[in-house]
């Protein structure tokens, strides 16, 4: 069924556009700073002229925001290289070579691999993630080094071993770390020491104390099924229905995705209504400025119209 410019006109949060509107009422009487701070909070939703700006004013605020950042995204990633991950794994026991690590254990070999996202951008971030994944002794095809590349359709990431599959926690972007990239038309500046903190809390907590139990590849097959099973349980599968839709949400025209996505993940409208306090981190961690708990409204309501 296709649906009409005028019904995806009709897509919008109405409890944020009525919390929008009383807090414009207050900040027509604060300075400049004031009403650029609530232009770019809100995305650029209202005109300039209802908060007597100008484009210049935008622009030399943004402009002005971009020369605070303290470091610039790619900077962050190999900070957190060089002062946590590669001292943190070869504590462990890995040894190295560029992007990669390997320990040997009775009769395989642990792995794991830092693989950057092909979209990193100065707007969208940096993002990358960690492929963990095991070879027996006698599956070894090349050098430890790039053992990696042959395990890319059996391995885990650290995702996988967090909480939630993470998808609550900041910096995590679907299965991705994500450093700063812009929000709202402005570089997000996440603090060097704040992002260290977190992935070692990550590894330290949740992903070593797994990964320490590994000693044979019986031990590793036997962690893969089951990570992959956790995979498809409800609540993960509600947890990426809503990380979908905080992607989506950037254009109307998504909705049709979003409708299939449901399918997709095999949620009813009950579930998807059920962990809307979920879905609001997601919100809060997301880079996308649009109306995404109204498109997902939006997308159980054209639904129900067309059954």
């Amino acid at each position: 069924m296709d649906w009409n410019e005028e019904e995806l006109e009709e897509i919008r949060d109405e409890e944020e556009l009525e919390k929008m509107a009383i807090e414009w009422e207050a900040v027509m009487t604060q300075p400049k700073e004031k009403r650029l701070e609530f232009y770019y909070r809100y995305g650029g939703r209202m005109h300039p002229d209802d908060l007597d700006l100008t484009k210049e004013d935008l622009r030399e605020y943004r402009e002005r925001k971009e020369a605070e950042v303290s470091m610039k995204p790619t900077k962050k990633r190999d900070a957190v290289m060089k002062q946590l991950v590669k001292p943190m794994l070869k504590s462990k026991g890995f040894f190295n070579s560029g992007q990669s690590w390997w320990k040997e254990l009775e009769d395989c070999w642990l792995f794991l691999y830092m693989k950057n996202s092909r979209w990193n951008s100065a707007a969208l971030g940096v993002s990358f993630c960690f492929e963990i994944s095991v070879s027996g002794k006698d599956e070894i095809r090349d050098e430890l080094s790039k053992q990696w590349i042959y395990n890319q359709f059996n391995h885990l990431c650290q995702n996988d071993f967090l909480p939630y599959n993470g998808y609550l926690m900041p910096l995590v972007n679907s299965y991705e770390y994500t450093i700063d990239g812009y929000k709202n038309g402005l570089p997000l500046d996440e603090p060097l020491e704040k992002i260290i903190d977190q992935i070692r809390g990550d590894f330290e907590n949740f992903i070593f104390p797994e990964l320490d139990c590994i000693r044979t590849k019986a031990d590793w097959d036997l962690l893969y099924r089951e990570k992959k099973a956790a995979r498809e349980t409800e609540d993960i599968r509600l947890l990426r229905y809503y990380s979908s839709a905080s992607m989506l949400a950037c254009v109307k025209g998504n909705i049709h995705c979003l409708i299939s996505s449901q399918k997709d993940f095999r949620l009813t409208c009950e579930q998807i209504r059920s962990h809307f306090d979920w879905l609001e981190i997601i919100i809060q961690n997301s880079r996308n400025s649009g109306s995404t708990r109204a498109l997902i409204l939006k997308a159980l309501e054209m639904q129900k119209d067309e059954q």
